[in-house]
């Protein structure tokens, strides 16, 4: 592993602690066993840590199939989030990191539909966890709790 994947994955560590931190203090649990959607997921640090730890599900609109096939055990879907193909109440949390910062001021409608395809494939009491979340906090659909300091959004 070259020094810049090993940085890149400390890195992707230290972000997830701190939402690890954060649903600890709100008693919820994400273990081994949790299934999460990773919107937006490229083929970065992050989807190789998440998928090192957990059951994870990447979506993208990029065609990034031949990178993710490198790794059988994870599971990447090519699809547009303003449709997702999944069943409602289906996961137990989905991730963003920088997903919604190129939406949030060009199109609202997608901004909400986003927000709302979000709120339908989490399970009850699933949790969003946005690591953009001071810009997207209060455009947020009903049915959202936020929890902790940075910013994790339960499904009510």
């Amino acid at each position: 592993m070259t020094v810049a994947i090993a940085q890149d994955l400390r890195h992707a560590g230290l972000v997830w602690s701190v939402i690890e931190s954060e649903l600890k203090e709100s008693n919820i649990s994400v273990n081994k066993d949790s299934l999460i959607l990773y919107l937006g997921c490229g083929c970065n640090a992050m989807a190789k840590y998440l998928t090192d730890k957990y059951r994870v599900v990447g979506i993208d609109l990029e065609d990034l199939v031949d990178n993710w096939s490198k790794f059988p055990q994870r599971r990447f879907i090519r699809a547009d989030a303003l449709r997702l193909p999944f069943s409602s109440d289906k996961f137990d949390l989905v991730y963003t990191l920088g997903f919604f910062d190129p939406w949030r001021y060009d199109n609202q409608e997608h901004y909400y539909t986003y927000a709302k395809e979000i709120k339908r494939v989490l399970k009850p009491g699933g949790v969003f966890a946005p690591i953009e979340v001071k810009a997207i906090e209060r455009d947020l659909p009903r049915g959202f709790t936020r929890k902790g300091i940075c910013g994790i959004f339960v499904k009510d």
